[in-house]
């Protein structure tokens, strides 16, 4: 069975087969390389700008929720009020410096459509990570 396998256990050598050059393969590359349309241009710089642009709101918004004081069950509210729109029950922590300040809101587990498991390890892991000075545990229903 094993000199089926592999012929080289044999000490036969290996024989293998090289693909066939394509007569016309650099021609094509080289002439679809030249031939870029200005369609395809104006393309990729709306693609640009749009990567840019929304690189700027990401850095707004974390310019923004790192000045959120959380000081009562609104403003957690607010601040995670996309999760009632998720489809499975997810469970989010929240943490906070000691002048209640939004650090970071980390998920620590994604369950089923009506439960989510998580261990007290992966609870409490983010915190210890960021060394938060407190968490607010956050979960759909």
């Amino acid at each position: 069975m094993i000199d089926r396998i592999s012929p080289t256990i044999r000490n036969e050598p290996v024989t293998r087969i090289q693909p066939r050059p394509r007569a016309n393969a650099d021609a094509h590359i080289t002439a679809s390389r030249g031939c870029e349309s200005s369609s395809a241009k104006r393309r990729s710089t709306k693609a640009a700008r749009l990567v840019s642009s929304l690189r700027i709101g990401a850095v707004a918004l974390r310019q923004e929720r790192a000045s959120v004081t959380i000081d009562s069950p609104q403003a957690v509210a607010d601040l995670c009020v996309e999760m009632r729109f998720f489809d499975r029950e997810v469970l989010r922590v929240v943490l906070l410096n000691a002048k209640q300040k939004l650090i970071d809101v980390a998920t620590v587990s994604q369950g089923s459509v009506n439960e989510s498991l998580a261990h007290p390890r992966e609870v409490f892991k983010p915190a210890s990570v960021i060394s938060a000075y407190s968490f607010i545990m956050v979960h759909n229903l």
